[in-house]
This record gives C-alpha cells, structure tokens and sequence, in this order.
C-alpha cells in the first residue's frame, strides 16, 4: 500500500492508524475455527513531500517558456523531496500531458520530448541573463 502525506502532515499518522485498526481485528478464520489469520504492518518507507515556493523567479520564468498562467500539485512523488531536504528548490515539470502520465500504456507525443531541451534551455538563459546579451 502506498499513500502521499500532504505537506503539514505528518507522514506516519495514516500508517499508525492503518496499524491500530488492523489490531483490533479479530483474526479467526469462521470458516475454521482452529486457524487464526496473520496480520503483520510493516514499517512505513516515508518519502517527504514537497512544499515548493510559489512566485519564485524559476516558476514565473518555467511558466513564462511554457505560456502558462499557473502551475499546481502532483499526485506523485519526485526526487523533487529530496533535494528540497537539501535546501535545493524544486519545481516538477515534464513534457507530455499529466493525465497520461504514470498509467498502464503510458505514452508521449515526440513532438513534446523533443521540445525538453529547448525548454530547458530558455528557462536557464532567461535566469542566467543570457536572453538579455542577444
């Protein structure tokens, strides 16, 4: 079982309460008296979640490239946490549409793959000042 904590949760409040309700089970099989189920919780593998701040000069120059007015969350996790730990700010961006995104026959357009470079590309110059030498 795999769940995403949100940002001002704690992460192993769902797993203590999964783990106190499944003791609180009676575990006999009623179709056999003589056997009694086996219920182990093991322990929870927590990934941090990500908080990115909003309006910074990485997100409104990412949604300037891309000609998008907001951004928002994912239902999925990234490396994005662990740099964050790091004190490293994240944004999670990638070609293709979300909606096809970590599903059975998941797919992307060739034409959005190879507009990744390019993307990249621009967000750094425009950073880094470099639209502004040309």
């Amino acid at each position: 079982m795999s769940y995403r904590s949100l940002p001002d949760v704690d992460p192993l409040f769902v797993h203590g309460e999964i783990a106190r309700q499944l003791q609180a089970i009676d575990p006999h099989d009623y179709g056999s008296p003589q056997h009694q189920a086996t219920i182990e919780v093991g322990e929870p593998f927590v990934v941090p979640p990500l908080l990115s701040q909003r309006d910074t000069a990485l997100e409104n120059t990412l949604l300037t490239v891309l000609h998008q007015n907001t951004s928002g969350g994912i239902p999925f996790t990234t490396d994005g946490c662990q740099f964050a730990r790091a004190g490293i700010a994240s944004i999670v961006c990638g070609p293709g549409d979300l909606d096809q995104a970590h599903q059975p026959n998941e797919s992307i357009r060739r034409e959005a793959f190879e507009q990744g470079t390019d993307v990249i590309l621009s967000v750094v110059h425009q950073l880094c000042g470099a639209a502004k030498r040309h």
